[in-house]
């Protein structure tokens, strides 16, 4: 079911604001993340939106508090993942995961930003670099979509030349659709242009395949869900809060979006499973 208005929205940002700030636990001496068995048996993918200053994301009020993270937060949750030794997959290896594929020894963690913003290349990719990570990126094609108006020119989309001089071991570009519309609401013509034209336009300006997909907003339905699997898409990313597990459906993969105000301890909760999955407001 679809969450919408405001006075939900209301509810949900509240209820995230104290889901986020549980504490994990812990005995004097003992790991602050629960030890990983001989094979992953969890993968944690994270879900990011737009980076900003420290001092920008103090002046953010209401939803964007969700969706916007500092860039020293980003940084200290790349630390302290290089410290844990978490691998980060392609989009590729999370759906070959998903599929009981391919396992590791190590703990695995899938780091994704969807819309397609500036900063993520501003702010996110040298850290990204810095620490050793990768990140799948999903990017939404028209410059004009509500989401590249939320912030400072940092916000705005991407340009195709920025994105045609990504490297893609850290940053791979995939799809969110064209405009950012919800794809459950729009008739059947248009849901599958959305789907097509998202896919051809990012392989003809990356020159790469673009084989998966995030859910614009969350919103949808089994109908979205069967279209972008016909459309060619083998691994489709919703944000719904949960971890993927082998067995999972590559065409319906959950994330947990990791909110600005995600304190140390639910971020570490998160990626060993102890964080109980809880209902949010839809994603951007």
């Amino acid at each position: 079911m679809i969450l919408r208005g405001v006075f939900l929205r209301t509810i949900l940002l509240a209820a995230l604001v104290l889901a986020e700030g549980l504490t994990v636990p812990r005995t004097a001496g003992s790991p602050s993340v629960a030890p990983v068995s001989s094979s992953a048996t969890r993968l944690p993918c994270l879900l990011y939106h737009r980076f900003v200053t420290r001092p920008e994301y103090a002046r953010i009020r209401g939803d964007e508090r969700l969706y916007s993270i500092s860039i020293d937060s980003f940084e200290a949750q790349l630390r302290r993942l290089r410290q844990l030794g978490y691998r980060s997959l392609s989009a590729d290896e999370a759906v070959a995961f998903a599929r009981g594929e391919k396992s590791w020894t190590q703990p695995i963690v899938l780091i994704t930003i969807d819309d397609g913003c500036r900063s993520v290349l501003t702010q996110a990719e040298p850290l990204l670099r810095k620490y050793g990570f990768r990140a799948v990126f999903f990017v939404t094609l028209d410059s004009s979509a509500y989401v590249f108006g939320l912030g400072h020119a940092d916000q705005s989309r991407v340009s195709d030349d920025a994105l045609r001089a990504l490297d893609p071991a850290v940053i791979e570009v995939q799809s969110h659709g064209v405009t950012h519309r919800p794809l459950c609401d729009l008739s059947e013509k248009d849901m599958i242009q959305e789907l097509v034209q998202s896919r051809t336009e990012l392989e003809r300006i990356t020159g790469r395949p673009v084989r998966h997909l995030a859910i614009p907003g969350n919103w949808y339905d089994a109908r979205v869900l069967r279209h972008a699997k016909q459309s060619g898409y083998e691994g489709i990313f919703v944000s719904d809060r949960d971890w993927v597990r082998p067995g999972s459906s590559p065409t319906q993969l959950p994330r947990i979006n990791i909110a600005g105000f995600t304190t140390m301890s639910a971020f570490e909760a998160i990626l060993s499973g102890s964080a109980k999955p809880r209902a949010e407001a839809p994603i951007h």
